[in-house]
């Protein structure tokens, strides 16, 4: 082979070297360009992050429901081993609302009771003739 042929041939490969470094850099170029635009596209990037919550929220909901559904059986299983346990916590709780509601009703009651309380609804019957 001749040093002309040699020289064309190691051209040739540079030159092929240069393309395929070229067809590189404009890949690369291509794909940065893509991210960038994906960053910039902010709509784009909200609707992704609401799917994105929305799938969260739907898959957080139905694991509270399955556990919500798993408890509501244990109980309702406990309660029909259970009837005397269950019939005294009932009670219980009956009977603490009822004290709840009494008190609040007595204090009620002795406000009205007091010399404050009468002035105020003689002051309020007074005023409510007249209004």
């Amino acid at each position: 082979m001749s040093s002309t042929a040699r020289a064309s041939s190691k051209n040739k490969s540079a030159a092929d070297e240069v393309r395929a470094e070229a067809a590189r850099t404009r890949s690369e170029l291509a794909d940065t360009t893509a991210a960038l635009a994906d960053k910039a596209d902010v709509k784009k990037r909200g609707r992704a992050a609401a799917r994105r919550t929305a799938a969260q929220a739907k898959q957080s909901a139905a694991q509270v429901r399955d556990e919500a559904q798993q408890k509501a059986e244990d109980a309702r299983d406990s309660a029909r081993r259970h009837p005397a346990r269950w019939g005294a916590a009932g009670a219980g709780l009956t009977a603490a609302a009822g004290a709840v509601l009494g008190a609040f009703a007595w204090r009620r009651r002795a406000q009205r009771r007091t010399p404050m309380g009468r002035a105020a609804r003689a002051w309020h019957a007074v005023t409510d003739r007249f209004t």
